[in-house]
């Protein structure tokens, strides 16, 4: 029986790698690989009393959900901040030409709409949690969704929701969220449309299968998306479908088909929608390893009997790509080592700028408008998440806000980034090395080392903290 399963394991794996070489036409367009980032700057100690067990016990927990900023317009941003012990997220505005914060109470994943006026946001918890509606100009609050049972799930994955470009309908995304052990039947993902006006909810289709990364395609009456059947649909292949769909007359169709599990794909249409950046795996058609940017094109090319995904990055673990506003370039972020920071892309040249080094993982990020400034939100070692902008080459930088789950008064060690050779690797392993408190040069110290496993592509996530959380 062992031999068996093995046997079929190997059978699948070499008909998936067969069958994704045949879904689609590849070339290269640019490749580009992007040099060897060096290695950040050390996180600097901080002075204070020492940590102690009833310190250490009264630790807050860190909650999961995610660090949020976007523009309202060029010079108004609205972000949220990870929460601890089971608090409730909450809105934070800063305006740059006041200078001023304002609080707008609970809330989180805040998506303004394209004439800025208004803010989707998902507000409660469990079955109270529901989209809400914020008029900017009144500062008026409505509940906007009525979905039975909450939007539960983790975020992109259970739900998403997007602005159509008029700014009075919503798209949103859902499928019921369902424990894998609970081995049931999981239900179809629904997409609905949303008129802010007349609060009206139209189900545009149900699809047997997770619909994931919804978007609009500019100058089209379509959103594209990405269908999945992979994880929990117990099947002896799993496959990926990025699909685009009319709203008006609600046919769908899709692009291009992936028979492996490419989990992130993420499909990102250009200003003008004559593009579609894609995140998947180039190099292993099984499994999303390391992720590189490819551009589809939403219409297939008359006489190609099979889509063509021309290849842009190679090699660079990318993530969130964002178009810049005349579509000449690419932001994503790129995980190397034990931190993310923001790239640029040049699309025309495949040129590759990093524009961000702080030691922190940028989470998230958003580029304005007009294209001028970049704003993120990045969490270091010491726990703390910081909000912070830029213009768009990464320079005059400013921090906007700061917020830390330990007590100033704690003190805190340095934290280096390291590297180091390994005889399986291409190129040098990197992590974190904790500094002990007031390090003294020719010292000897106990050393604790925290290895974790994993493959091409693996990083280390920080999640409050290594001083604060362990996972």
């Amino acid at each position: 029986p062992i031999e068996n399963t093995v046997y079929k394991l190997f059978h699948k794996h070499v008909l998936f790698f067969l069958w994704a070489l045949i879904c689609f036409n590849e070339q290269n367009l640019y490749a580009a690989t992007s040099s060897i980032p060096s290695l950040t700057p050390p996180l600097n100690a901080r002075a204070g009393s020492p940590m102690t067990s009833d310190i250490l016990l009264q630790l807050p927990s860190i909650n999961t959900s995610p660090a949020e900023i976007s523009w309202i317009n060029n010079h108004k941003l609205i972000y949220v901040l990870p929460t601890k012990n089971n608090e409730q997220a909450k809105l934070r505005i800063y305006d740059l030409q006041s200078r001023e914060y304002s609080d707008w109470g609970p809330g989180s994943i805040p998506k303004p709409s394209p004439n800025g006026q208004w803010i989707a946001y998902l507000k409660g918890t469990g079955e109270d949690a529901q989209l809400w509606l914020r008029d900017n100009t009144r500062g008026v609050t409505t509940q906007l969704s009525q979905i039975s049972g909450g939007l539960s799930g983790p975020y992109k994955f259970s739900y998403d929701f997007i602005w159509l470009p008029d700014s009075k309908r919503i798209v949103l995304t859902y499928q019921p969220h369902t424990k894998p052990w609970e081995k049931k039947e999981r239900p179809k993902s629904k997409i609905i449309l949303i008129n802010r006006e007349t609060r009206r909810h139209q189900l545009l289709t149900e699809i047997d299968a997770s619909v994931l990364y919804p978007a609009w395609l500019p100058g089209t009456d379509r959103i594209v998306f990405v269908k999945e059947r992979g994880n929990y649909y117990d099947e002896e292949e799993d496959k990926e479908w990025v699909q685009s769909m009319n709203i008006l007359n609600y046919s769908i169709e899709t692009l291009v088909q992936f028979n492996g599990l490419q989990q992130f794909l993420q499909p990102t249409p250009s200003p003008t929608g004559a593009s579609i950046a894609l995140l998947y795996d180039a190099d292993n058609p099984i499994y999303s390893y390391m992720l590189s940017i490819g551009l589809l094109s939403p219409v297939q090319i008359t006489g190609s009997p099979k889509p063509v995904l021309n290849r842009l990055t190679r090699e660079m673990q990318l993530n969130l790509p964002s178009w810049s506003p005349k579509g000449q370039h690419l932001y994503a972020l790129r995980t190397y080592g034990a931190y993310s920071q923001i790239y640029r892309i040049n699309i025309n040249t495949g040129s590759v700028k990093q524009l961000t080094s702080d030691p922190l993982t940028i989470t998230t990020y958003a580029l304005s408008p007009n294209g001028k400034k970049l704003a993120w939100i990045g969490e270091d070692a010491h726990g703390n998440h910081e909000v912070t902008i830029a213009d768009s080459h990464g320079a005059q930088i400013k921090r906007l806000d700061k917020q830390s789950i330990l007590a100033s008064e704690v003190a805190l060690s340095e934290v280096r980034e390291i590297e180091w050779v390994t005889q399986d690797y291409p190129v040098r392993m990197r992590g974190l090395l904790v500094m002990p408190l007031h390090y003294k040069k020719g010292n000897k110290y106990p050393l604790i080392v925290d290895i974790h496993g994993g493959d091409a592509g693996d990083s280390i996530h920080l999640k409050g903290g290594v001083l604060v959380s362990t996972a």
